[in-house]
């Protein structure tokens, strides 16, 4: 049978990729709330190009083992970048 001859709708791969994120983020949230503790951590750095991004953890326990997630990161423009 050749691969062509499968019928699939063109969003496969977008829904699959949107299934995954939403199952990772629910996760990591239920995780993080059954946990006795977590800590938020921002972070703040220059890449390469000398711009500001910015990340944000979350340190949570999870069966008895520390765990560390990244929540986002995200490129800051500013005028001290410049």
């Amino acid at each position: 049978m050749e691969i062509n001859a499968i019928s699939r709708p063109n969003n496969t791969v977008q829904c699959s990729t949107g299934e995954i994120n939403e199952n990772n983020e629910d996760q990591m949230t239920t995780r993080t709330h059954s946990s006795c503790f977590y800590v938020l951590q921002l972070d703040k750095f220059k890449d390469i190009t000398e711009l500001s991004n910015h990340l944000q953890f979350v340190k949570y326990n999870f069966n008895k083992n520390m765990n560390e997630d990244l929540i986002f990161c995200v490129s800051v423009y500013t005028w001290s970048d410049k």
